[in-house]
C-alpha cells in the first residue's frame, strides 16, 4: 500500500473567547476542532459530514492553510505543510481542493440534473477525447 497523500494527526483549532471591554480580556476558548485524525490515500476522495457547528468548515480551512492550527500536523505527500509560502503554497492549493456544499444553492433550479452532472466534465480535457458532442447533448436533455 502506498503512503497517504494527505495525513492529518491530532489537528486542533481553538478560538479565544473575549470580553469586549477595554482592554479585551480572554475568558476562555471555543474548541472548534479538537483532535481530528484521518488519512487520504491516492485515488481516494474524502467526504466530511456532521451537524452544523461541528468543525467541518474549520477543518477544511486548516487543510487549505486559510486558518492556522492551534496544534497537530497536516502532511501532504509526506511533507508538513505548516511552513509553506509563496509558490510552494500555490502549488499545494492547486493539488488540494475543498468543495463546500450549501444544500440550498448547490443545485440550480434552471438546469436539468443531467446538465448539472455533465457540467464539470465538460472542462476536463480527457473527457473531451472520450465523449462525443452528441453524447453531451443527450446528457443535458
Amino acid at each position: 500500500m502506498s503512503p497517504p497523500l494527505l495525513e492529518v494527526e491530532g489537528l486542533t483549532k481553538h478560538f479565544p473567547v473575549t470580553i469586549a471591554l477595554f482592554p479585551r480580556r480572554k475568558i476562555g476558548w471555543v474548541k472548534a476542532v479538537d483532535g481530528v485524525d484521518f488519512a487520504v490515500y491516492p485515488g481516494e476522495t474524502l467526504g466530511v459530514i456532521g451537524e452544523s457547528g461541528c468543525g467541518k468548515t474549520t477543518t477544511s480551512k486548516l487543510i487549505l492553510l486559510q486558518e492556522a492550527p492551534t496544534g497537530g500536523a497536516i502532511r501532504f505527500d509526506g511533507k508538513d505543510i505548516a511552513a509553506l509560502a509563496g509558490p510552494e503554497l500555490m502549488r499545494y492549493r492547486r493539488e488540494v481542493q475543498v468543495v463546500f456544499q450549501d444544500p440550498y444553492s448547490s443545485l440550480s433550479p434552471r438546469m436539468r440534473v443531467g446538465e448539472i452532472i455533465a457540467e464539470p466534465l465538460k472542462y476536463t480535457p480527457l473527457c473531451h477525447a472520450l465523449i462525443s458532442r452528441s453524447a453531451w447533448r443527450r446528457c443535458s436533455t
